[in-house]
């Protein structure tokens, strides 16, 4: 619209509009819409490993627990940020698909520390030992036990990760 030209921000224009009359927000939500598919894709899967690498290490305990954490440990110092710029120097696909995987493999760590911790925390209460007492499987006890308690730090570990992902 040429007779919108440079109008400060208003109910019409969120954020105002630019030289030639285009409306700034509009702009922006088509900008948006990729990276927050970045985002959010990225930060599903790496609390999904997180969630599964930790509370099997918990859970399992022993030499599960001990590989586990050492996996963790190495992944943390890995900068994901440098990682991506040299996957995609030497994969033939540098699409979206690959940085979610990069961001995906290299975010997971510091939630699956945490979470692994909860875990534990979660792992001596007595409605787990209840549990393990009446013969229930140790799929049961994690999915039905372990994760509805931890659902909130699972949603924080994906809120957080999707924030880095951006970033």
């Amino acid at each position: 619209n040429i007779f919108a030209t440079r109008q400060a921000p208003s109910w019409n224009h969120l954020f105002g509009t630019t030289d030639q009359g285009s409306d700034i927000f509009s702009q922006v939500v088509v900008g948006a819409r990729r990276s927050l598919l970045l985002g959010a894709a990225a930060a599903a899967l790496a609390t999904a490993i997180a969630a599964f690498l930790g509370v099997t290490a918990a859970y399992a305990g022993g030499i599960v627990d001990e590989v586990v954490l050492l996996v963790t440990n190495v992944f943390l110092i890995i900068p994901p940020i440098t990682l991506l710029v040299v996957a995609s120097g030497y994969l033939k696909s540098r699409g979206m698909g690959t940085m979610i995987l990069v961001l995906a493999l290299s975010l997971w760590a510091f939630e699956a520390r945490i979470l692994r911790g909860q875990a534990l925390s979660l792992k001596n209460r007595d409605f787990v030992l209840a549990a393990k007492a009446s013969g229930e499987s140790t799929r049961r006890i994690v999915v039905g036990e372990l994760m509805p308690n931890m659902i909130s730090r699972i949603a924080a570990a994906f809120v957080l990760v999707f924030y880095i992902a951006l970033l």
